[in-house]
Formats: structure tokens, C-alpha cells, sequence
């Protein structure tokens, strides 16, 4: 069976990118974003999605690697 792509939002806000990607199919490995109050919405928005409050300029490959299960498709 094949699976779903899989994509890392970065500045996901409320989740407009990350709403029209699930649409069309993908999964969302990790939603990841600096504002707190964004993050809150987001998962309102999308309960089973794994969030993270940092600022992308701190993190790094390997930090992604770890947050996320298995490899990603697509970083946006």
C-alpha cells in the first residue's frame, strides 16, 4: 500500500498551507511556528497534529529528524 506524502509546516500560524495540503492528501509530520497564540489556533484547527512552539532559525536537521516519524516529503 502506498502512503500518504508527508510534510513539515514551518510558520504553520492558524494552518491555511497545512489545511490545503491535507486536502489534497498529505500528512502532516510536524506543525511548527514562534507564537504561541498561532500554535493554540492550530491545533484547535488540527487536533491530531504534532505542533512545536520555536524559532526556525534555532533549529536544526537533526532536531527535525527527531520530531518527526520517518522521513518527510516536504518542508514548507
Amino acid at each position: 500500500m502506498k502512503r500518504n506524502p508527508t510534510f513539515v509546516d514551518l510558520f504553520c500560524g492558524a494552518g491555511g498551507l497545512s489545511h490545503g495540503a491535507v486536502a489534497a492528501g498529505w500528512r502532516c509530520a510536524l506543525a511548527v511556528d514562534c507564537w504561541a497564540d498561532a500554535l493554540r489556533t492550530y491545533a484547535h484547527n488540527f487536533p491530531g497534529h504534532m505542533t512545536w512552539q520555536a524559532d526556525v532559525s534555532d533549529l536544526t536537521s537533526s532536531m527535525l529528524a527527531k520530531m518527526v516519524d520517518g522521513e518527510v516529503d516536504w518542508v514548507v
